[in-house]
């Protein structure tokens, strides 16, 4: 016989929460966040704020879940459990940290750009991992995409190497020479 939390986990699927309202309720919060941060319609539009990032929230998750029939809920678990071990396992490196180092905030702030870019190719790494962002199918789309070029194997090859000059300028640009 399940447990009580399983029931209750079971019966928030079948109701639709995990596939469309806490997805839209993490959205509206951090758009209405956004807002607020940023004071975009001033001081004291709180309602503006709220009204708005519960509207665009809706639009949002009734477009991936109504429009495109987006099945978000499993996705989204996935990451964000896989998430929570990441953290788990940089607060338990902290700790280390805090053990073998003298001073570890000085540390941690003389090695910040690493430290940054580790996070963010692990946490990039989790997103194609989980299904987040479908990196395998947004390539396969892509180059399926080139084989209808007109000009046939040439303009796929022009193609790639636009792209490729592009991105060497964007390189060489972000490098400083």
């Amino acid at each position: 016989m399940p447990n009580p939390f399983e029931l209750i986990a079971q019966k928030m699927v079948e109701y639709g929460f995990l596939n469309f309202f806490l997805p839209w309720m993490i959205t509206a919060a951090v758009i209405w966040g956004l807002l607020e941060k940023s004071k975009f319609f001033g001081e004291e539009a709180v309602i503006i704020n709220a009204i708005l990032s519960l509207s665009v929230s809706f639009f949002f998750w009734g477009f991936l879940i109504g429009g495109l029939g987006a099945e978000v809920g499993p996705t989204l678990s996935s990451f964000f459990g896989q998430m929570s071990l990441v953290i788990v396992g940089f607060v338990f490196m902290l700790l280390m940290g805090g053990l073998f180092f003298k001073d570890f905030p000085k540390y941690m702030q003389e090695h910040m750009t690493w430290a940054f870019w580790t996070i963010f190719i692990i946490g990039f790494l989790i997103a194609i991992g989980t299904g987040l962002f479908p990196l395998g199918r947004i390539l396969y789309n892509f180059f399926h995409g080139l084989a209808n070029v007109p000009g046939g194997d040439i303009g796929v090859f022009l193609i790639i190497l636009f792209i490729l000059i592009i991105m060497l300028i964007l390189v060489s640009a972000a490098g400083g020479g």
